[in-house]
Order: C-alpha cells, then structure tokens, then sequence
C-alpha cells in the first residue's frame, strides 16, 4: 500500500518579500519535478507552499525529502505530516445546513 504525506513547507523568503509569491511558485515549480510529489500549493499563513506526496514506503518519503526537497535553495524547513488514514465521507450538496448536521448524527 503506498503511503502518502503532506508536507508544510517554510522558505527563507520573508513576508515582507515583495516578490514573495512568485519566489514560492518557482519553489514549487521545482517540485512539481520531484516524481512522488502529486499535488503542490503557494500558501499564505505559517507556511508558503505545501506539496502532496506519495511513495512506496515511509523510507522512501524520507529519503525523497532529504534528497530532493531539503535540497532545492531557499527551502528552510520541512514539517513531514504522515497520512494515517484517509477518511471519504459522500455527501449530498442538495442538502441544506440543518438537514446535513442530522444526517451526520
């Protein structure tokens, strides 16, 4: 089964960047290259870019950010978040507010 995590990236590129986010979309652009990243966003909070990624194994995501994330310029930090388990809950959008709060009950 393959795993997959979230990673919550920090770039050493300051808020107050006024070229902040095209700076982030050429970080992100990079690892879009990476194979086992499938999604990847610019972000504004805490962290600028956040990235999906999926392997094999927990080994291989950690060797995949060590080898290839870490390793793109401007990258500072990397909080790994391991997906446990995926939950998909269908759900009907004809529902309105009240009926969808006692449906989940």
């Amino acid at each position: 089964m393959r795993k997959k995590a979230f990673l919550l990236i920090n770039t050493s590129l300051g808020k107050e960047d006024t070229s902040y986010v095209s700076k982030a979309r050429s970080i992100s652009s990079l690892l879009s290259k990476v194979d086992e990243v499938k999604s990847c966003w610019v972000v504004a909070g805490a962290y600028q870019i956040i990235a999906e990624i999926e392997s094999d194994g927990l080994s291989q995501i950690g060797q995949t950010v060590s080898d290839n994330v870490k390793a793109i310029p401007d990258v500072e930090r990397c909080t790994v978040c391991l997906v446990l388990d995926e939950v998909r809950e269908e759900r009907n959008d004809d529902l309105d507010c009240l009926s969808w709060s006692q449906a989940r009950q």
